[in-house]
């Protein structure tokens, strides 16, 4: 039988910091690929597909998912919900970094430096709530599959 205090706290800090380290290295990968290829070669096919389809992707929709594989795996609630920060925190730290190093199309003048902040906190704040859902979606499903395995795998009426 799972235990809540497995799919609360997870079994172990590894699992939960591959999680996490894993999302914000394919985060910080598909945003940087998208600043080079913007700079680079603006109306490639490739950077179209990264910056219309794949950066906004992994900004507002991938936290569910990763929280519920997370939760499925046992990670434990505090890396499932940090997942939904980990694009906000890489997004700001990239135009912060970027734009102290003078690197283009980070904002480097304080208006872009303030619009990237808000920006940050509100991909924090979706990528958070949208974890949620994902977490307990994970919880769900791991709890349906452990009452269904002590069921002998019998439908409701055997």
């Amino acid at each position: 039988m799972v235990t809540t205090e497995s799919l609360l706290f997870g079994e172990g800090r590894r699992r939960g910091l591959l999680l996490i380290g894993g999302f914000a290295a394919l985060t910080a990968v598909i945003l940087l690929a998208v600043l080079t290829l913007e700079y680079v070669s603006p109306s490639h096919p490739l950077t179209r597909f990264l910056a219309d389809g794949a950066l906004p992707s992994v900004l507002l929709y991938v936290p569910a998912p990763v929280a519920a594989v997370g939760a499925y795996a046992r990670c434990g609630a505090p890396a499932c919900l940090s997942a939904g920060v980990v694009p906000g925190v890489v997004f700001g730290a990239i135009v912060v970094i970027g734009g102290l190093l003078g690197i283009p199309g980070t904002g480097a003048d304080a208006a872009g430096l303030g619009l990237s902040i808000g920006l940050s906190v509100g991909f924090s704040i979706v990528g958070l709530s949208s974890a949620f859902v994902g977490y307990c979606t994970g919880v769900t499903a791991v709890l349906a599959l452990d009452a269904f395995r002590e069921s002998g795998g019998q439908g409701a009426d055997g």
